[in-house]
């Protein structure tokens, strides 16, 4: 292990385990938003999608907060071992991370469930307005049809 100042090392903890109570909140913001997508209703894309710019853009900052968070985690482990302290906030950190990412695939997973449900409509409706057509045609006399069609 290189030799590195007590001083230097304190303060690279202190600013790592900043690093880490920032992650930490991050990714709990983001939890709290994916938990609060999955209480609204998947028609209504309007208030979704509010939620889900928000979330891309903690995604952005917890990218870029999470670099340099694993630099100053490595610079550490060079000269020490990690402190029980900043060990916990990293595995809480880590906690968080996999309840935001099981949000995510709840959320996913009922988004795909909601668009085969959508699909399934707009195939029977397709279905049924071709019916309906050829049915109308058949039942409407050639000068009122124009009529009939331009109505809808």
């Amino acid at each position: 292990m290189k030799q590195v100042s007590p001083q230097l090392t304190a303060k690279k903890r202190e600013e790592v385990q900043s690093l880490a109570k920032s992650s930490l909140s991050l990714y709990e913001e983001m939890e709290h938003l994916y938990r609060k997508i999955a209480t609204l209703p998947l028609e209504d894309s309007a208030q979704i999608a509010p939620f889900m710019q928000d979330i891309e853009s903690l995604q952005h900052q917890a990218a870029e907060l999470d670099k340099q968070l694993i630099a100053g985690i490595e610079e550490i482990e060079r000269s020490a071992p990690l402190s029980a302290p900043l060990s916990s906030l990293l595995s809480a950190r880590n906690e968080r991370i996999k309840r935001a990412l099981q949000c995510n695939r709840e959320l996913v997973e009922n988004a795909g469930r909601h668009k085969a449900v959508l699909q399934n409509e707009l195939a029977a409706m397709n279905k049924n307005r071709q019916a309906i057509s050829g049915y109308r045609a058949a039942q409407i006399p050639a000068e009122q049809r124009q009529a009939v069609q331009g109505a809808y």
